[in-house]
């Protein structure tokens, strides 16, 4: 039972797998607050167990990265207190530091919105109290209503949007007790996400970013230095320059074997390994250049492979590999630091001829893992439409975030909550300027689409071109549809969407891309050009290619292969099966609004977009009514 001035604080603790480091961090701050908040990432542990002992707001929320789990949880939880603490798992109050608050958060001026703590941190036991690394100040505490965490992939940090902060004069333990194994599988992963923040030059969008200051705070200092100092030393030397710095300089060698330990690997084994993944990365793009300078490689022909759909889990996979030994895939992959698989994802749960099956992409994933299992593998999708949905939960109810837990190097994201920046398309029809996701331009060396086979009631069907305009994160992209017919093969080629795979298990007939009929069809296609699979699996459909206004316009574009020049594996007429497309009332005035920029403004942006669409769904089925299973 926490004590007196219990309900002044609220303590928010983000875990996953955490039963070795949780109990000590709620025994910390049971006497402190009435309001304990766990949010976990679907633990497979005792984390839950162990936490319903010490509290009963337990929430779970798949985990992106911590910044945008933090957020969520100050957005979503019922924080009712003046001031909040965050904690890691492996983190624990000191009993002074929780006395420490007690009393002096009713008294603190109202000026005061955020509050500095001491992090002591433990290794194998001992107190790391030199090399620089005590006292660390960290922002811990902060009014309810004034701060957020920073945006970013890597050290990010709570920001106070208001007042002013102050320090407190007590200890935060940070302790973790899952060993030297986890620490280094921990830190190798982290080594990979700041090599690419560093080789990107990444820029984060978020306003409230702690910038580098030589006369700010902790924080703003240690970027300071490591931006005007660290990164302007040479590659690879400057790891040995730090470590002689941390270890003789700042007195690191008083912290013992433990601290010899500690401060070589977390500050020469850790640097150098960046700096080694940097090293890899720029070798490996400098003979690309070299290569292709050197010497024309010869353009791949357009390859469509078509077969039945193996339906068996450990055929399908053996489907993938024979597909790929007759692409580029392989070489591709092998090369590559990042791809991203973009599934037709347009229903809140899994609906035959409309969204790609799990167990698709977990054929092409297990088939990837075998080529390599270091390549990071993205699978993601964006919010959007009138009737949006939550793409997170999407994710959970299909099984996707299974697919984290199984295969190494595999994130499930979420488009829509991802940094972005404008990109200008020109069109014969007008410049236009969209927003697309940072991640394709500074992480993904090439993308994968794997859309259905389905005819839609705007755009005739909906194939691999068409399904990347589930890339755009914004969730009212359905402004730009006027213009989607000329730049969503565009957008396609500026992602560097380079292969596809139809997961033809089910089509959608007559009236898409969610209200028609589902026919079976157990069609297997994959291709090394989005043009030549388009066009070969529209006339699959029994499409005409050259009367669907995208395809039509990216041939203009040159994105569109001669039919003759394209080597198909597979018997085209073997596998036909005949789709129409018939568009019901309603869909006429939608496909007129559809071309139009100022009846899209009119029928979803404006005032009378509410009434119009009560009004039409008066008399038809909204898309999305529910969230039952179909």
């Amino acid at each position: 039972m926490a004590g007196t001035n219990s309900n002044l604080i609220s303590v928010i603790i983000l875990t996953y797998n955490e039963e070795q480091n949780l109990q000590n961090c709620l025994e910390s701050v049971k006497d402190l607050s009435d309001s304990i908040f766990v949010v976990d990432s679907f633990s497979t542990d005792r984390t839950l167990e162990i936490a319903k002992h010490y509290t009963d707001k337990l929430y779970q929320h798949p985990f992106e990265n911590q910044a945008l789990q933090f957020n969520w949880a100050l957005d979503n939880l019922p924080l009712r207190t003046a001031w909040i603490l965050r904690l890691d798992a492996d983190e624990r109050l000191t009993p002074e530091l929780s006395h420490e608050l007690r009393e002096k958060l009713p008294a603190i001026p109202e000026d005061i919105t955020g509050l500095y703590v001491k992090r002591k941190v433990y290794f194998m036991g001992r107190w790391i109290k030199h090399g620089g690394y005590y006292p660390t100040w960290l922002l811990r505490v902060f009014r309810n209503g004034s701060a957020i965490c920073e945006q970013k992939n890597m050290d990010e940090h709570i920001v106070i949007l208001k007042g002013r902060p102050q320090n407190l004069s007590h200890d935060i333990i940070d302790d973790n007790h899952k060993g030297l194994s986890f620490w280094i599988d921990k830190h190798n992963h982290f080594a990979t996400r700041e090599m690419q923040e560093i080789i990107s030059s990444r820029r984060e969008v978020n306003k409230q970013i702690l910038k580098p200051h030589l006369l700010g705070d902790t924080v703003q200092r240690k970027r300071w230095f490591k931006t005007n100092l660290y990164l302007r030393l040479p590659l690879l030397i400057r790891a040995y320059v730090y470590f002689i710095y941390r270890y003789f300089i700042k007195f690191g060698f008083l912290d013992g074997k433990e601290g010899l330990i500690f401060h070589f690997l977390q500050g020469f084994w850790y640097r150098f390994l960046v700096d080694a993944k940097i090293y890899e990365m720029s070798k490996s793009r400098r003979n690309l250049i070299l290569s292709s300078e050197s010497h024309e490689t010869p353009k791949m022909k357009p390859v469509v492979i078509l077969e039945k759909l193996e339906l068996r889990s450990e055929l399908m996979s053996d489907q993938f590999a024979r597909a790929f030994k007759q692409m580029s895939i392989i070489d591709d992959f092998s090369k590559a630091h990042a791809v991203f698989i973009k599934p037709n994802l347009g229903y809140p749960f899994y609906k035959k001829g409309v969204t790609t099956r799990k167990e698709f992409i977990e054929g092409l994933v297990a088939a990837l893992r075998e080529v390599n299992s270091t390549t990071t593998v993205y699978i993601g999708e964006g919010e959007g439409g009138y009737n949006s949905f939550s793409m997170n939960e999407a994710f959970m109810n299909m099984g996707f975030y299974d697919l984290e837990k199984k295969y190494p190097n595999v994130k499930i994201i979420n488009i829509s909550t991802l940094p972005q920046h404008d990109v200008e398309i020109q069109t014969p029809k007008e410049t236009v300027t969209i927003s697309l996701p940072d991640i394709f331009f500074k992480e993904i060396d090439f993308a994968i689409t794997c859309p259905v086979p389905k005819v839609h009631c705007m755009t005739g069907v909906s194939l691999s071109y068409k399904n990347q305009w589930g890339c755009l994160p914004d969730t009212m992209r359905l402004k730009d549809h006027y213009i989607l017919q000329h730049i969503v093969s565009k957008i396609s080629n500026l992602l560097n969407f380079k292969y596809s795979f139809l997961d033809g298990r089910y089509g959608l007939n007559k009236n898409g891309p969610l209200m028609g009929d589902a026919v079976e069809t157990n069609w297997f296609a994959a291709s090394n050009s989005l043009g030549a699979f388009d066009i070969v699996v529209s006339d699959m459909m029994g499409f005409d290619w050259k009367k669907i206004d995208h395809l039509r316009i990216a041939n203009t574009y040159g994105f569109i292969p001669e039919k003759e020049d394209i080597y198909i594996n597979g018997d085209i007429e073997k596998l036909k099966k005949k789709f129409i497309l018939k568009r019901d009332f309603w869909n006429y005035p939608a496909l007129v609004a559809f071309n139009s920029k100022h009846l899209t403004s009119l029928v979803y942006l404006s005032k009378w977009a509410k009434p119009i669409h009560d009004v039409m769904y008066m008399f038809r089925k909204k898309p999305i009514e529910d969230y039952s299973q179909n």
